[in-house]
């Protein structure tokens, strides 16, 4: 798979596959499909904790009736979806989509384990 190099996160180089960049275009076209606007990629949310700054980057994201939509591509963390619950729970993000490689659409993402590579549910 041939990869293409981007800016993410931190200021860190990393390195994506064509895979992923693919799945982010089908996932701004869901997005758009459910009626959401601003539709962004690789959204970056800033967040304070305790004085310090936080950084996490979504996949995609989008605003509809004043709340955000967000979708990541192929395999997710167990800690970025811990992080993302606490932020659902808090009314910040209103749902989480979840679209693995391979997948033609997402599910809605609700406190289980997927697969840290593809993103299918385990």
């Amino acid at each position: 798979d041939e990869v293409e190099k981007g800016k993410r996160g931190k200021s860190r180089f990393m390195t994506e596959s064509r895979k992923h960049i693919a799945c982010k275009e089908k996932a701004i076209r869901f997005l758009l499909s459910i009626g959401c606007a601003n539709v962004k990629k690789e959204f970056m949310s800033e967040s304070r904790k305790n004085g310090n700054k936080g950084f996490m980057v979504f996949d995609a994201v989008g605003e509809k009736d004043g709340s955000l939509f967000v979708v990541e591509c192929g395999g997710t963390s167990k800690d970025k979806l811990n992080k993302i619950k606490k932020i659902i729970d808090a009314g910040i993000i209103k749902e989480l989509y979840i679209f693995p490689y391979g997948s033609d659409k997402p599910f809605q993402w609700t406190n289980f384990d997927i697969c840290r590579s593809c993103g299918h549910k385990v």
